[in-house]
């Protein structure tokens, strides 16, 4: 098996006004934008997920976690990018005792001027909670690490995974899966959340063909995801790799993500979604689309991206659409279930003692 590459510094490449990582562009791990903007739209998504799951920021039933007779409970986060779901899970006076660990890629600043001195830079995180920071490669397998700060078995009691469908290849997703119930204690917990982005419209107006702006950026983000051996679905296959990998008590369902106000009920975000969901647009095909993802020719050029784009934003606005995506989240214990109404997509998964 051939060895997987790891980075070494926070190094970066400026494409459209945007920075990304230089490793990731060249290994086709990660081709997102790392920069102040995507900070902004990373942190508004994770408002949208926290408000979907009833406010909640840990998803286990209540009781389970901290775990009892455990002062400092130690949790995992993977990818977690500039630290919006840490600084929430120590910001809450139950879970202020947790030490963190967090694991990613790229560790540096996103603020876009690199010449900001030490004043500033302390200024910046100025109120964030502090946490041990790893840099990894999660598509490597764990026991590969030989490092001092290397994550050992059963050291965790609670592992949040978020948003890595386009960082995590399509065949590492049963072994990191694995490997992460490895690293929990006995009677850990896993909660995972993944955005389906398949645009589709409640009333089937939407219809899949190349005359719709929406379809049509919907089946490049397919594409090139597939050109990276990355799975834009994998959402729905967590409960199965959950079971295969020997997790317990795994519940799965369903859950929609509604844009803009058409289903506005109790537990449904408002039109933030919308605005999220444009610059999501705008935001995770820049590279693969008018960039040149590695091993491969750019599909388009900047005014063809542009124009894309433009038009699956326009179509977004559409509120006769009634336009909604999918979010699958890994546990939701009964209570967020109900504060959700009946939409919601729930694994509970409890490791094996």
């Amino acid at each position: 098996m051939a060895q997987v590459p790891q980075p070494l510094d926070d190094r970066r490449r400026t494409f459209g006004g945007r920075r990304f990582s230089l490793f990731s562009l060249e290994t086709n791990t990660y081709c997102v934008p790392v920069d102040e903007a995507e900070e902004e739209r990373c942190d508004e998504l994770h408002k949208i997920i926290r408000q979907i799951c009833g406010n909640h920021i840990v998803l286990v039933p209540p009781g389970q976690f901290p775990p009892p007779g455990v002062d400092e409970p130690l949790v995992l986060d993977c990818g977690f990018g500039n630290g919006a779901w840490i600084d929430d899970l120590l910001g809450v006076r139950e879970y202020e005792d947790c030490k963190v660990v967090g694991v990613d890629i790229y560790l540096g600043s996103r603020d876009d001027d690199e010449d900001d001195d030490d004043d500033d830079d302390e200024e910046e995180n100025d109120g964030l909670q502090e946490f041990e920071k790893k840099r990894w490669n999660l598509n490597a397998p764990f026991r590969t690490d030989t490092s001092t700060s290397r994550l050992r078995r059963e050291q965790f009691d609670l592992i949040n995974s978020r948003f890595l469908a386009e960082g995590i290849s399509t065949d590492r997703w049963s072994s990191y899966v694995r490997e992460l119930k490895e690293l929990l204690k006995p009677g850990g917990w896993l909660q995972m959340v993944e955005l389906e982005l398949v645009f589709q419209s409640d009333n089937g107006r939407l219809a899949p063909r190349p005359s719709e702006p929406l379809f049509v950026w919907s089946e490049w983000y397919r594409h090139t995801m597939e050109q990276c051996n990355k799975n834009p679905r994998i959402g729905r296959s967590l409960g199965q790799l959950l079971r295969t990998e020997g997790f317990d008590n795994v519940l799965s369902g369903s859950r929609r993500l509604e844009i803009g106000m058409w289903n506005s009920g109790p537990g449904f975000p408002d039109t933030g979604v919308r605005a999220n969901m444009s610059k999501t647009i705008e935001t995770l095909l820049l590279w693969p689309c008018a960039g040149a993802l590695a091993g491969h020719r750019a599909p388009m050029n900047p005014d063809q991206y542009r124009a894309m784009v433009r038009g699956a934003q326009i179509q977004l606005q559409d509120e006769s659409l009634r336009l909604y995506c999918q979010v699958y989240v890994a546990p939701v214990d009964a209570a967020v279930l109900s504060l959700t109404m009946q939409q919601v997509y729930c694994i509970r998964t409890q490791a094996a003692g």
